[in-house]
C-alpha cells in the first residue's frame, strides 16, 4: 500500500545478472511501470559484447524489491518465469535500433518509420503488428524525430524529417508531423467495439525535428506541442544544430506551427548549448499557472519555464548520484517523468571517455533519478513513489509565486510576437487529479490470463517478472484511465484533415 494507492507486485528472486547498457531505445510509463523497448541492450555475464534488441521493465511501486542498479532476472534459468514477446509480435521492427515508443493508458506503440506500428496491449498481454501502416505517408529513410503522448485523449504525436530522393536533396530534410489517434474510451464505454487507430491531421513543411525534444502541454483548446533542440538539415551553414532559444510551438487545434524566442532567466548563460536532446520531461505547477520542461543535457540540467519561455541552468552541485562530477553526461537514451515530480533517466551511453564502457558494460547505472522539486539527483533508495510535484524555488524565484504556483505572467518578458499565442497560452486544459482513489474493477476490464511460453527471443525484465502483468499494473492503469476520462471532455480532431489509408 503506497499512500491511498493499492498495488500488488509479484515476488521476484534477483540473480546476479547485470544490465550493462541500454541505448537508442524508447521508454514510457504506463500504470506504475517503466517500459523500454527496441534499441540495444547488453547484459553480463551473458552477451555483454553482442548487443541485442530486448524488452525491459521496472515497477516503481516497490522499486528496491525489483531494482538494484544493474540487476535483472536470469533469463537463462528455467526456474524463472519467462515469456515470449506478446502474442502477435515475434520481434521488434526490423532495424528498430532507434526506439520510438509512444503510449496510451493501456498500450505501448512501437513505431518504425519504414515498416509500421507494433502495438502491445498491456492489459491483455497481446501484440499486433501493422495496425497502422506507415508506408501510406512515410518514405524509406525517415530520420528519428521528436515524439510525445497524451494518454488523456489517446493521441500520440510524431514529428520528424526525411531525406530527399534527388541529388539536390541529399542531406536535406523536409519536416512533417502526424497525430496517431486511438480510442480513449474504456471497453465498458465502447461495449466491446474495437476502434482501429489511425493517423490524422498530417502537417507537412514544418520544422525539421531530428533529435529534438517534443513535449505535450495542456495549453489551448486541444493542447500544444513544444519542441526545441535537434538538427535542421535544411540549413546552409556547416552547423546543423538548432539554437536552444528557438522554441517551436505547434497548436493542435489550428494545426499551425509558431516560433517563440526564449531568453535566459538570469543571463544568456542559462540557455543550453545547441545539439540533440535525448532526455526531457514536463511538470505543471499545482495551480497550473506555469509549466516546466526539464532536460538533462551534456551533463547539466536545464529547465524551460512556460509561458514565460525562460531557461534556467539548475544543474545540481552534487553529481555523485548522477553521472558523476565533471562528466559530460550521456546520450542516446530517454527520460520519463513519474507523477510530474521525478524524472527517470533511462539508458544512454555515458560520455566519460575511455571509462564509459568496460567489456560492453557501462561504468554507471542504466537508470538515474532526478527530483524535479529541488533538482537533485537521488538514489533508488530515495525514490518516493507518492511524492507530489511542487514548484521549485529556482522557478518561482524567477517568475513569481511560491511552491504551489501563483505565476501571474502570461507570456515572455517582452510578450508574444503573435496574438494567437496570447490566446493559446491563456487557456489551460483540465488537470488530471494527483490523488487517485479506489474504484471497482468489476465490469471495466476483462480478466487477464497470461500463460508464459518458452522464449525464442526472451524478454529481459529489469528486476521484474518477464511479460507478466500483475494486479498492481491493472490498478494503476485503470485509475489513470478512469480519472482522466472523468476530468476532461475530449474534443475531436478536425475531420477535414483525416488521411485516407491504403
Amino acid at each position: 500500500m503506497q499512500g491511498n494507492r493499492t498495488y500488488e507486485t509479484p515476488s521476484v528472486k534477483l540473480n546476479q545478472i547485470h544490465t550493462c547498457l541500454i541505448w537508442n531505445q524508447g521508454s514510457a510509463i504506463v500504470g506504475a511501470a517503466v517500459y523500454s523497448g527496441m534499441g540495444k541492450y547488453t547484459f553480463s555475464p551473458y552477451d555483454a559484447s553482442d548487443p541485442g534488441e530486448q524488452f525491459d521493465t521496472i515497477f516503481l511501486t516497490n522499486l528496491l524489491d525489483f531494482y538494484s542498479p544493474g540487476f535483472s532476472i536470469d533469463f537463462s534459468s528455467t526456474s524463472n518465469t519467462l515469456a515470449d514477446f506478446p502474442d502477435g509480435i515475434s520481434q521488434f521492427p526490423y532495424q528498430s535500433t532507434h526506439g520510438i515508443l509512444m503510449s496510451t493508458n493501456t498500450s505501448l506503440y512501437f513505431l518504425n518509420s519504414d515498416e509500421g506500428v507494433y502495438v502491445y496491449d498491456i492489459l491483455n498481454n497481446k501484440g499486433e503488428f501493422d495496425v497502422v501502416p506507415m508506408n501510406h505517408s512515410h518514405p524509406a529513410g525517415s530520420s528519428k524525430g521528436g515524439y510525445a503522448s497524451d494518454p488523456v485523449t489517446g493521441r500520440m504525436f510524431y514529428a520528424g524529417t526525411y531525406d530527399g530522393t534527388t541529388e539536390e536533396m541529399d542531406n536535406k530534410g523536409r519536416g512533417w508531423l502526424e497525430i496517431l489517434e486511438t480510442d480513449h474510451r474504456t471497453p465498458k464505454e465502447t461495449s466491446g467495439e474495437n476502434i482501429t487507430p489511425r493517423w490524422v491531421n498530417r502537417v507537412d513543411n514544418g520544422p525539421s525535428l531530428v533529435g529534438s525534444a517534443l513535449n505535450y502541454l495542456r495549453y489551448g483548446k486541444q493542447g500544444v506541442l513544444v519542441a526545441f533542440g535537434g538538427s535542421d538539415y535544411n540549413v546552409t551553414t556547416n552547423s546543423y544544430n538548432e539554437y536552444m532559444n528557438n522554441i517551436k510551438v505547434f497548436d493542435i487545434d489550428s494545426s499551425k506551427w509558431y516560433t517563440v524566442q526564449a531568453t535566459g532567466g538570469s543571463s544568456e548563460k542559462d540557455i543550453p548549448p545547441s545539439g540533440q536532446i535525448f532526455y526531457s520531461g514536463v511538470s505543471a505547477a499545482p495551480d497550473d499557472s506555469s509549466f516546466q520542461i526539464t532536460i538533462y543535457y551534456q551533463g547539466r540540467v536545464f529547465v524551460l519555464t512556460i509561458p514565460t519561455f525562460q531557461w534556467l541552468d539548475v544543474t545540481p552541485g552534487d553529481q555523485s548520484n548522477g553521472d558523476g562530477n565533471g562528466n559530460p553526461g550521456r546520450e542516446l537514451g530517454t527520460a520519463v517523468v513519474w507523477n510530474e515530480a521525478q524524472m527517470i533517466i533511462v539508458g544512454g551511453l555515458v560520455k566519460n571517455g575511455a571509462n564509459s564502457t568496460r567489456n560492453g558494460c557501462s561504468s554507471g547505472s542504466p537508470y538515474l533519478f532526478l527530483d524535479l522539486t529541488v533538482f537533485e539527483w537521488k538514489t533508488a533508495q530515495e525514490f518516493n513513489f507518492d511524492q507530489a510535484y511542487t514548484q521549485p524555488k529556482y522557478v518561482y524565484s524567477l517568475i513569481g509565486g511560491d511552491y504551489s504556483g501563483g505565476n501571474k505572467q502570461k507570456g515572455p518578458p517582452g510578450g508574444f510576437n503573435n496574438s494567437s499565442l496570447d490566446s493559446i497560452f491563456a487557456t489551460t486544459l483540465p488537470k488530471v487529479p494527483a490523488n487517485l482513489t479506489d474504484i471497482s474493477l468489476e465490469g471495466i476490464f476483462p480478466k487477464i490470463n497470461v500463460t508464459p511460453k518458452k522464449s525464442k527471443i526472451p524478454i529481459i525484465v529489469g528486476a521484474t517478472v518477464g511479460g507478466v502483468v500483475g494486479v498492481m499494473l491493472i490498478l494503476g492503469i485503470i485509475w489513470y484511465f478512469w480519472w482522466r476520462r472523468r476530468g476532461q471532455q475530449i474534443p475531436e480532431v478536425p475531420k477535414a484533415t483525416v488521411l485516407e489509408l491504403e
